[in-house]
This record gives structure tokens, sequence and C-alpha cells, in this order.
């Protein structure tokens, strides 16, 4: 459990552009630190409504995926996870943001994400 804790707060999950009413997001997924950037291909992204049913909202492909935010929005997605083997998972709290006021992920076109690979000594 405790490496859990540990891998969580190694991925970080950063805003990239101005709001924006758009109806698409696009999630790009890199390596965490990695010069040059390095986009991840393969990391599965799910979402996890209020009711706790699990939507697959796809993989991403040369480190990108848009979804629609109505999709989102629809299926009152309350979590985002993105994961792939090779690193640690990383997860968005739509939830959180709504009740603490702040920018919400349905206020921004792309959404920056950062993955930490698993390293094993």
């Amino acid at each position: 459990m405790l490496l859990s804790l540990v891998a969580c707060s190694a991925s970080r999950a950063l805003p990239v552009a101005p709001a924006s009413p758009g109806p698409d997001l696009t999630f790009i997924v890199r390596v965490a630190g990695q010069l040059p950037v390095q986009e991840l291909t393969g990391v599965r992204v799910t979402g996890i409504a209020r009711d706790g049913r699990r939507l697959d909202l796809g993989k991403t492909f040369a480190g990108k995926l848009t979804v629609r935010k109505g999709e989102l929005r629809s299926n009152d997605v309350q979590l985002v996870l993105f994961c792939h083997p090779s690193f640690h998972c990383s997860a968005y709290d739509i939830a959180a943001e709504r009740a603490e006021g702040g920018p919400s992920l349905f206020d921004f076109d792309e959404w920056d994400v950062e993955l930490a690979p698993i390293v094993i000594y």
C-alpha cells in the first residue's frame, strides 16, 4: 500500500491551455521529467462514474486521446485514471476540483498528464 501512495505522488497532471468552452478534451500523456519530451502510446484512460461504473475512454496513440466532454458529463464521471503497464498510474479527481471551486477539467481543451516510470532496483 505504501508503494501505491508513493507512486501517486510521483505523477502530475497539469493544465496546458487557457480555459476554453470547446466540446472536446484532448489528454496529452508524457513521461514525467523526460527531455526531450516523450509522448506515451497505449495509456489506458478510464473514467469512474459517481455510482462506481467504469467507462473505458480509450487508449492514447502518439500520446494523445480526445474525448467528448459531454460523454464525461452525461456519465457523471468523477475520477479519470491514466494507466500503462510500465508506468505508475495517475488519477485526476474532477469531483474534488468542483468542491474546491478551482478550475475544472471541463474548462480546458487540452490536459497534460505525466506518468512516472516504474523503476525496480
